[in-house]
Order: structure tokens, then C-alpha cells, then sequence
């Protein structure tokens, strides 16, 4: 493993996961640094939108889908349908672990349960 990275990235999330995919497939080299021991567990809702990753992440990851959206106020009461779903529900702890596979297929370094202490201009502390 270099000293030295072109990128280093805090955070294993979805965001990081897919910077540091993107990064590797361009040539850079890219340490994600996360600090929880297994990538993926974070307690949140797993929705995500047609426009969003439904489209990108495998049909097996998807849990369920909702081709209808339900507005309601106290002023109106409104149902939109669409034919492709609005929005689905993952696993996170799946869709952590596939983005993860992806990113280090990608040629990216991914270190778990590290925890970042300081971030200087040239120098990462963990």
C-alpha cells in the first residue's frame, strides 16, 4: 500500500463509495478511509430514487418499489403514478457492501474501523 494517495476519502457511505469508484476508474489512487468496522450499517430509511441509484444498483438489491407517491394536506389530498417506480427500498447493509466491491474492484484501497483524527493540507492522522 503507497504512503502517498491522489485522493484520500473520509466516510464509506454511498457518496464515498461512488467518489472512490469513479476516482479509481480514472486512474487515481484512492484510499477510503472508514470508521466503522464493516461498511454499510448506518440506521436510515434505504430509500432511493428512480433517478437517483435505482437504476444503477442490481434488481436483487432492491427490496420493494413505489410506483405511487401519496401527497396529503389539510388542504388537498393527491396520488401521483408513475410507471417507473418513484422510489425503492434497499438493505443499506447490502447496498454498503456491493458499492464497496465495486470501488475496490475499481482499484480503490478501502480501510475499515479507522478513525481520522486530523486532516492537514498533505497529511491524514488516524
Amino acid at each position: 500500500m503507497p504512503d502517498q494517495y491522489d485522493v484520500v476519502i473520509i466516510g464509506g457511505g454511498p457518496a464515498g463509495l461512488a467518489c472512490a469508484k469513479i476516482l479509481a476508474i480514472k486512474g487515481k489512487s484512492v484510499l477510503l478511509l472508514e470508521r466503522k468496522v464493516s461498511i454499510g450499517s448506518k440506521v436510515c430509511a434505504g430509500g432511493i430514487t428512480w433517478e437517483g441509484l435505482i437504476k444503477k444498483v442490481p434488481k436483487d438489491l432492491i427490496e420493494r418499489e413505489f410506483p405511487s407517491q401519496y401527497i396529503c394536506s389539510n388542504w388537498q389530498n393527491v396520488t401521483i403514478q408513475e410507471k417507473n417506480p418513484i422510489i425503492a427500498t434497499v438493505n443499506r447493509i447490502k447496498l454498503g457492501q456491493y458499492m464497496a466491491k465495486v470501488a475496490s474492484r475499481a482499484g480503490a484501497i478501502l480501510e475499515t474501523g479507522t478513525h481520522v483524527l486530523k486532516i492537514g493540507v498533505d497529511t491524514v492522522t488516524v
